[in-house]
This record gives structure tokens, sequence and C-alpha cells, in this order.
């Protein structure tokens, strides 16, 4: 398997950019805060309907729900459609809220089954915070006790 360690970049925007229902903020987890095993989480993106035309991406964004599992070495990779988000909802279920416990790296079929392999966001939250404080930023801003983020 390939080796996918620290596969994750922090993009700074240079403007603000306006929220609405397409374009919205999730939280981050605390280092090493992992999902329930089997937790129903969700990725989007505009992923491949297969691998016939590998050029080829959808034009409307999907949402997929995706089950936790543990790292089983019977993965065999394919990369696909990378980079997307994993959020798995968070605290009161009546909140609706959701963190970024994952960032699509790879499609990857184990035995019959087919899943996906995510870089883990807790492993790295230490280094994210490093990293926007260094700059200049806030982490309240992201962290999931935040009440910026519930307002």
């Amino acid at each position: 398997m390939d080796n996918f360690q620290n596969d994750v970049a922090l993009l700074i925007l240079e403007q603000w950019f306006k929220l609405d229902d397409y374009i919205n903020v999730i939280c981050l987890p605390e280092h090493e805060a992992y999902p329930p095993p089997k937790s129903q989480c969700y990725a989007n993106g505009w992923g491949k309907d297969g691998f016939a035309d590998l050029e080829l991406f959808n034009g409307i964004m999907k949402r997929i729900p995706l089950h936790t599992v543990n790292y089983s070495s019977s993965f065999n990779v394919f990369h696909g459609d990378g980079g997307g988000p994993l959020a798995c909802p968070f605290g009161n279920p009546q909140e609706n809220r959701y963190q970024l416990t994952g960032i699509l790296i790879s499609l990857v079929r184990c035995n019959s089954d087919w899943t996906v392999v995510t870089a883990n966001v807790a492993w790295v939250r230490n280094w994210i915070d490093q990293e926007i404080t260094a700059i200049g930023f806030d982490k309240s801003y992201y962290s999931a006790g935040s009440s910026l983020l519930t307002n």
C-alpha cells in the first residue's frame, strides 16, 4: 500500500467569502478524537461513476453515506477522487453538527467490498493548531467547542 502519511495541506485564502447553502464551515476534531466504530459519516464531491473514463468527473456534487471501519491489511488501493471531506456527526444529534473526521485519499477494495481510505484529521490536529497559531489566527474558529460555530 502507498504511504499516505501526512497527506494534508492548509490553504489560507487571501479574502473572505460568503457562506451559503453550498459553502459552509465544519469543525475539526480534537487531537486523537475518533468517531465510534460504524458511525454513519458522509463524503461529498464530484467523483466518478466508474473507472471507464478516468478523465470525466460528474457535474453535480454527490453526498454518499459511509460507515467508519478500522484499517485492514487486505486493502488493495485504486487511486480515485481524493481530497473530499469525510464529515461525521458529533455532539447532540438534534444540533446536526459535523466534524471533518477525514480527507478522502483513494478508493480501495477489501475482499469484495469497496471503501475509501482517508487521512485522519484528528492525527494532524496538533500540527494544524501550530500552523494556524504561527500565522496569527485563533483556533477557536474551527474548534468543536467554540461558541463561534454554534451561533
